[in-house]
């Protein structure tokens, strides 16, 4: 998927709407795509804030948690926050000026400092609050600054989606296709797995990619790389973890037992017990 307005390749051509903020009456919007959609427009979005730069396995912890609570409330609906409540809040913390600096200044963690702390007035201190815990933690500070980024590259993708939703026109030339377009793939700087295609034994997942094999299991791989991919591999020999639904690396690298394929003891315990 090659979409250069929401995934530039050089990240000087980012471009970032001039109001950050979101209209609150967003419910046909929220409305408009399935389940799938926003699970793979969260995982684009992880994916690009990942080739950005390097990260630290400490950076990637701090984002992931972020990325997850995303998937949370506009997929798996497991958060305390609706989609409605999340961009409320974001337009709140938005509405601080030069709030991702102000976020740098305030992490104790880089001996930031500042005379007035604006998260600990209202309203910003409930919507802060919601995402990071009470402002006056100097813990939560630190959290806030490190999952900034995750937030910020989420929101302005939202943004630029909802600008195309508002726009006929522009919507038919640009749909997103993330659900119903067979080819689908992510952009080939979009990837999760950070050790993906290098033969290694086994997977070295994130959190977040636990997350999201977790939650679409036994369909993971399908939802990350799509079906045209899976079906290219499946022909080529590679196959899935009946339990999880991991894809092998090497061609026969899952053992099987009782015509079962699994890719770890995990998964073999919960395919012995019937837990699918």
């Amino acid at each position: 998927m090659e979409d250069l307005e929401l995934f530039p390749q050089n990240i000087s051509n980012l471009r970032y709407p001039l109001d950050r903020r979101i209209s609150n009456d967003v419910s046909e919007f929220l409305r408009q795509e399935d389940p799938l959609w926003w699970s793979r427009l969260v995982i684009s979005a992880r994916g690009f804030l990942m080739n950005l730069q390097n990260y630290t396995d400490e950076q990637i912890f701090n984002m992931d948690d972020a990325f997850i609570e995303i998937h949370r409330v506009f997929v798996t609906k497991e958060s305390s926050m609706t989609p409605q409540d999340f961009i409320h809040h974001l337009n709140v913390l938005y509405s601080v000026p030069d709030y991702l600096d102000v976020l740098q200044r305030l992490d104790p963690s880089l001996n930031g400092y500042l005379e007035d702390n604006p998260f600990e007035l209202e309203p910003q201190r409930s919507s802060f609050s919601s995402f990071f815990g009470h402002p006056g933690n100097p813990r939560n500070l630190a959290i806030a600054n490190k999952q900034k980024l995750a937030y910020d590259v989420f929101f302005r993708l939202l943004k630029m989606c909802y600008e195309r939703f508002r726009d006929p026109v522009k919507t038919m030339r640009k749909g997103i296709k993330f659900s119903t377009d067979p080819e689908w793939q992510p952009d080939s700087r979009v990837v999760l797995f950070q050790s993906f295609g290098q033969n290694n034994r086994t997977w070295v997942l994130t959190d977040f990619d636990r997350h999201i094999i977790k939650h679409w299991r036994p369909n993971g791989i399908q939802v990350i790389f799509g079906d045209a991919y899976l079906e290219k591999k499946q022909r080529a020999g590679y196959s899935l973890c009946d339990y999880c639904g991991m894809l092998e690396q090497t061609k026969a690298q899952f053992p099987v037992y009782q015509k079962h394929r699994f890719c770890s003891e995990q998964c073999f315990v919960a395919l012995l017990d019937g837990k699918k």
